[in-house]
């Protein structure tokens, strides 16, 4: 994703929508705006309405399917993107600065400090034991494992920009780590800054 098409997709979506809103950008495609590549084939946006209602969500809706439609770039939004991750944003709509206005579209980019939020996938640890090898230009930069409360055991995590791998340990009846022979679900989050 670069400035072109992220441009061409807000042009394409102000002459397809009649409605007066504010767009959040965020995610790799406001990396890219500013100045930090982020391999990444869609748009993530947080949509502010000026008219709230259902029939003018239905509208904005439909223009930005149609956009997607026109272009060929997928499109992730909501009305409140404070959902989409574990971390609660506070106040990300205040520190949003503005980019370019395309009609009625206003594009206002996410501050840099609330894009590294990551995605969480479930995964199971046959034995205690996982690996996941890492791809892409750019390899995560951080990570995050969650364990369910009732878990018994806890994470030792080793990577490098090849590779992460996470052992589970469990403590003995002297409070030493041993390895967990039983199979560990666990959430998974990685992070690009």
């Amino acid at each position: 994703m670069n400035r072109r098409q992220i441009d061409t997709f807000f042009r394409v979506l102000a002459e397809q929508s009649n409605e007066k809103v504010t767009i959040l950008l965020t995610g790799a495609a406001a990396g890219a705006v500013w100045g930090h590549v982020r391999p990444s084939v869609d748009v993530d946006f947080a949509v502010q309405l000026r008219t709230r209602g259902k029939k003018t969500w239905e509208k904005v809706e439909a223009a930005i399917e149609r956009t997607v439609r026109l272009t060929g770039i997928q499109a992730n939004y909501a009305e409140d993107i404070d959902r989409w991750g574990l971390i609660t944003l506070l106040d990300y709509k205040r520190r949003a600065r503005p980019y370019r206005r395309f009609g009625l579209l206003q594009v206002r980019l996410l501050d840099p400090a609330y894009w590294s939020v990551g995605k969480m996938t479930r995964y199971l640890a046959p034995q205690g034991a996982f690996q996941q090898m890492l791809g892409g230009a750019k390899p995560a930069q951080m990570l995050r494992v969650t364990l369910p409360d009732e878990a018994t055991c806890f994470p030792e995590v080793s990577a490098n920009k090849y590779a992460i791998n996470i052992r589970f340990n469990c403590l003995d009846g002297t409070q030493k780590p041993r390895p967990c022979e039983a199979d560990v679900t666990f959430d998974l989050t990685l992070c690009n800054l």
